[in-house]
Order: C-alpha cells, then structure tokens, then sequence
C-alpha cells in the first residue's frame, strides 16, 4: 500500500494465534473446533474489541494506524457485534 500523499502510513492485518503451553497454533489447528462450538463469533467479537483498543492505543501516541480485521460471515448479523464496537469506540 502507497501513500499517495507521501506520509507514513502504518498498515497490519490482525492474525489469530492461539498459544498452547508456549507453543503458537494457527487458526487451521483450532478453528474447526470453535465453529463446531457455535464460538466463531465470540472469538471475532474479542478479535474486534482488541483491535479496537490497539488502534487507540496507536491513535494516543500520535501514530495513523490503519487495521485490517478478517471476521467470518456470521458476524456481519451478529447483533452483539455492533453493540461490542459501540463500546470500544465509546
């Protein structure tokens, strides 16, 4: 990503990790086990609210962070999504 307007411009992707006993697992390792346990969208709700919170904590340091945030399909019509943004923008 170019900034056109030639300032710096920070740019992340956020990647779930899940650390087991100091060993990193992909999401591949575990994700198939949350959706069997209906928990995709609480884990994109908790994924969104800390994302939000770094982005404030950039945000108060003087830093132009921009984050992207992958979040599966259900999320889009979970209710309680909306209401876990307004909290972390609030």
């Amino acid at each position: 990503v170019l900034n056109l307007q030639g300032e710096p411009l920070e740019l992340y992707q956020a990647f779930l990790r899940l650390d087991r006993n100091g060993e990193m697992m992909s999401p591949n390792a575990f994700m198939a086990i949350a959706e069997e346990h209906d928990l995709i969208t609480e884990i994109d709700r908790w994924v969104v609210a800390r994302a939000i919170r770094q982005l404030g904590e950039r945000q108060r340091a003087g830093h132009t962070t921009h984050l992207l945030v992958r979040i599966g399909p259900n999320s889009f019509s979970d209710p309680q999504m909306i209401d876990t943004i307004r909290e972390q923008l609030a």
